[in-house]
């Protein structure tokens, strides 16, 4: 089960983790309540986060801060 972050700076620094360390795609997405979770791109896959809206997309490869990550 995916628990709901309370601070949103951990938030993107766990996608940044999904990102650069496990080299997946994660996504920060939210629910009409306002939390806050973090995603593989497997878990968003499941119908169950179908409602909910798309903050960031994190892609391997993709930016790390204001460096680009060498692919």
């Amino acid at each position: 089960m995916t628990t709901p972050f309370t601070d949103v700076d951990a938030a993107v620094e766990e996608g940044h983790f999904i990102q650069n360390t496990l080299n997946k795609t994660a996504y920060l997405v939210c629910n009409d309540n306002r939390d806050i979770y973090v995603l593989t791109e497997d878990q968003y896959a499941h119908e169950k986060w179908a409602d909910h809206t798309v903050l960031e997309i994190f892609h391997p490869g993709g930016c790390n801060g204001d460096e680009r990550v060498p692919r």
